[in-house]
């Protein structure tokens, strides 16, 4: 389990210390800030105090197909060039 401390959400309720993919804010975060409805969210699986926890999270996302802000920004500077 996580060494990061558990917060009192709903989300954290849901979730536990894992990441979750956010469908309002197209990326994966922690549980614990974000309002969005848990309904909305996609828990991934992966402890939030782990090792290089974001990238694996990142790229789990894009192997189930997920939508990435960071993506859309990266391919929308990419055409501009």
């Amino acid at each position: 389990m996580s060494q990061v401390p558990e917060l009192d959400t709903e989300d954290a309720k849901v979730f536990g210390g894992m990441l979750v993919y956010c469908a309002s804010h197209r990326r994966a975060h922690a549980t614990g800030w974000c309002t969005v409805d848990v309904e909305n969210k996609l828990g991934l699986g992966i402890d939030r105090g782990a090792p290089n926890a974001m990238h694996d999270a990142a790229e789990k996302c894009r192997r189930l197909g997920l939508r990435l802000f960071e993506d859309e920004q990266s391919n929308k500077a990419s055409k501009r060039r």
